[in-house]
């Protein structure tokens, strides 16, 4: 359970940094805030999002490592954990598009995609053999 829940932390990270340092570039270099918010809370308001998609994404994987990995012989090759951390970062950026898919599917088919998504790509990725 250990390893699930480390893995578990560091795939959160993996979906939550790299969108979030965009987000803080982007908003810091174009200064392109809402007027409403402001720049602050623009960003505060991004990050929420994608922490949000970031934990919905990491539960998925929690009980997808648990269900196939967590196995007394089972040990995740580094190749896998290469592609486990690969499709998190393309799912961290992924959230870019959120409030669209929001607006288009509703928070609640917003939760359940990024959720069936990580739960797909996670179980494919941890069933492959030995490469």
């Amino acid at each position: 359970m250990k390893n699930s829940i480390v893995f578990t932390l560091l795939f959160f990270f993996w979906v939550f940094l790299p969108i979030t340092l965009i987000n803080a570039a982007y908003i810091f270099f174009t200064s392109s805030c809402d007027p409403k918010f402001g720049c602050l809370g623009t960003f505060q308001l991004l990050t929420f999002i994608v922490s949000c998609c970031a934990f919905v994404a990491s539960i998925a994987a929690l009980l997808v490592h648990y269900l196939l990995v967590s196995k007394p012989n089972v040990k995740l090759s580094k190749i896998n954990n290469n592609f486990s951390k690969v499709f998190a970062s393309l799912l961290g950026f992924s959230t870019y598009y959120a409030v669209a898919l929001m607006e288009n599917i509703e928070i609640a088919g917003t939760v359940f995609l990024y959720f069936f998504v990580s739960c797909v790509i996670n179980s494919v990725i941890f069933s492959l053999k030995k490469i």
